[in-house]
């Protein structure tokens, strides 16, 4: 049986920190439904899209990834999102946490 891998990276990797395959390609999914609501160009599904980009975020931190996972995740499927917009948002994500910033 093969392995999958997510990004290039087989998904048992210590890259992941134990989490979940099914976790890791729900961050993907996120980012997709991100992509496909910022397509649209009336601006109407944009909050879908920031909410579907503040989940994967979330979820980032949650399993504690590095910029290495991240960027892996984000490069698994063609993404509208870019990988700036994505890290801004996970960054965003951790210092509301931590400081007590609302979102």
């Amino acid at each position: 049986m093969t392995e999958v891998s997510i990004g290039g990276i087989v998904a048992s990797a210590p890259l992941w920190n134990k989490a979940p395959e099914a976790d890791l390609l729900a961050i993907v999914e996120s980012l997709s439904r991100a992509s496909y609501h910022y397509a649209d160009d009336g601006g109407k599904e944009w909050g879908s899209a920031g909410a579907c980009m503040a989940s994967a975020a979330a979820e980032c931190n949650r399993l504690r990834l590095s910029f290495s996972a991240i960027a892996a995740l984000h490069s698994h499927k063609a993404q509208l999102v870019t990988l700036s917009d994505f890290m801004d948002a996970v960054l965003k994500d951790a210092r509301k946490t931590k400081e007590g910033i609302k979102p």
